[in-house]
């Protein structure tokens, strides 16, 4: 299966992608569940609706708060 994912991405790379959109970021939390240890795993599946719910929760703030646009990205490269 992460031989799937890995593959996929590589993929999806080659083209140009320009927004993920509300269902792009629903959808990879809840398959980010099924990737986990299984140790971890019934804690996050027993929650998966939740996680999938709220992975968007940042998207609709960014649009009604003008603060929230610089810290809706992370800045990899950004030093202090």
């Amino acid at each position: 299966m992460k031989k799937l994912v890995l593959l996929f991405f590589f993929i999806l790379i080659q083209f140009p992608v320009f927004k993920w959109g509300f269902f792009a970021h629903k959808k990879i939390n809840k398959q980010a569940v099924y990737l986990l240890p299984k140790k971890m795993n019934a804690f996050f599946l027993a929650n998966i609706s939740l996680i999938e719910e709220k992975a968007v929760d940042a998207d609709p703030r960014r649009h009604s708060d003008e603060d929230e646009e610089p810290k809706h990205y992370i800045d990899i490269d950004f030093t202090v």
